[in-house]
């Protein structure tokens, strides 16, 4: 539909109006004489119709014969815009120089586009491309795909294939993910022991691999050996493994946060906007902007043209400058123990996310937020056995 409407503009067409006479042998005669007419609509005694430009003197030969009087409603299309506007030079000048810039950004690219991920975010992956030069305003025949392709391989991880593809002014940039393949992992030989990793009381022990050196109930300090990995074999003979057990005591745990009466805070000062114009990778400045000193919080936001839902490389870009100074701010008792204590908590639900709390009690003073805590949490670690071989042994060896 567009092509056809496309196709009128481009030869010019007739809006006509027929009155009186006889309208069905009107039609028929431009029907037999293979004068095409479209939107053909009949109001009172008068018909409406379109025509091209080239063939509405043909319909005034038909008015004639069926006693029907012919008038150009309207006179649409590119020939009939050149015509009246033949003596004024600027406008095919302009639309010259229009068609040669068109010409010429063809040739660069527009948008970049990413097909085929699902893992890895698309702005990474554009980045990457960026960086090796496919990016908005890049001369698309300065690009060697292959190349490119290749490089951006060894910089992204979890990418197996990619290549990018031209579509007219937009690069696609077509990539294949990398299967994740299990991890085998290979049994040591290296023999260790479970040690306790804090102090206090075993509660549970299931043991999986090795000897246990403790019971329930038994007190044990950090460093201790829980676990063995030396194994007395029916014949009495000793072997030497990976230990393997899990192993939980009961211990103290203290969790303290300081009350802070002074902090530092930033005042803000003033703000400043400059706003530029961004014509693919060209910036042009709209206005002025005076250097910014001292210490200030950047941000950028954007409004960029759109076709298709893909965002064109043309647009207007707001950089915002908000100057701030450091000072020295006292806080109120009250909101330094609010804070003391919202840290507090904090880093207590951090602590306790993997361990039982059996007790506690919270003390919040004046200069701290102090809490003691009964807790059974995991203890066992894994350590290198120091295997130390005897001289009978070593003559074996």
């Amino acid at each position: 539909m567009i092509l056809v409407k496309l196709t009128n503009f481009l030869l010019g067409y007739v809006v006509f109006c027929a009155r009186g006479g006889l309208s069905e042998r009107f039609i028929n005669l431009c029907s037999n004489n293979s004068v095409f007419i479209w939107d053909v609509r009949r109001k009172g005694d008068c018909v409406y119709g379109c025509v091209e430009a080239a063939d509405y003197r043909a319909l005034r030969a038909f008015a004639k014969k069926t006693g029907m009087t012919l008038r150009a409603e309207k006179k649409i299309g590119l020939p009939f815009l050149i015509f009246h506007n033949k003596h004024r030079l600027a406008l095919p000048v302009a639309a010259v120089i229009f068609a040669a810039v068109f010409f010429m950004m063809s040739k660069f690219i527009w948008t970049v586009e990413v097909v085929g991920n699902e893992n890895i975010p698309s702005e990474d992956i554009i980045a990457v491309f960026e960086e090796l030069g496919v990016k908005a305003g890049k001369l698309k025949s300065s690009i060697d795909a292959g190349k490119v392709s290749d490089e951006a391989l060894l910089k992204i991880d979890g990418i197996d294939w990619a290549f990018v593809n031209f579509n007219g002014s937009n690069a696609s940039i077509e990539v294949r993910e990398k299967t994740d393949v299990p991890e085998i992992r290979e049994n040591s030989d290296i023999p260790t022991n479970i040690v306790s990793s804090v102090d206090g009381v075993v509660k549970r022990i299931d043991l999986y691999k090795g000897t246990k050196c403790v019971n329930v109930g038994d007190a044990v300090m950090q460093g201790d050996v829980l676990v063995t990995g030396v194994v007395t074999n029916m014949d009495t003979s000793v072997s030497f493994c990976r230990a393997q057990a899990y192993v939980s005591v009961q211990t103290n745990l203290i969790i303290s946060q300081q009350v802070r009466r002074n902090c530092f805070s930033r005042v803000y000062t003033k703000s400043k906007k400059r706003y530029v114009l961004s014509f693919f990778s060209l910036e042009i400045p709209l206005n002025f902007l005076f250097p910014v000193k001292g210490e200030y919080d950047y941000f950028e936001s954007s409004c960029f043209l759109e076709s298709n839902g893909k965002k064109l490389p043309i647009g207007i870009v707001c950089q915002r400058y908000n100057c701030f100074e450091r000072k020295t701010v006292a806080v109120p008792e009250k909101l330094a123990r609010l804070s003391a204590i919202e840290s507090f908590m904090d880093e207590a639900s951090k602590t306790f996310s993997d361990k039982l709390v059996l007790s506690g009690h919270v003390d919040v003073g004046k200069k701290e937020v102090s809490g003691s805590f009964e807790v059974i949490r995991s203890a066992g670690e894994s350590r290198t056995m120091d295997v130390v071989l005897s001289d009978d042994e070593v003559d074996q060896e």
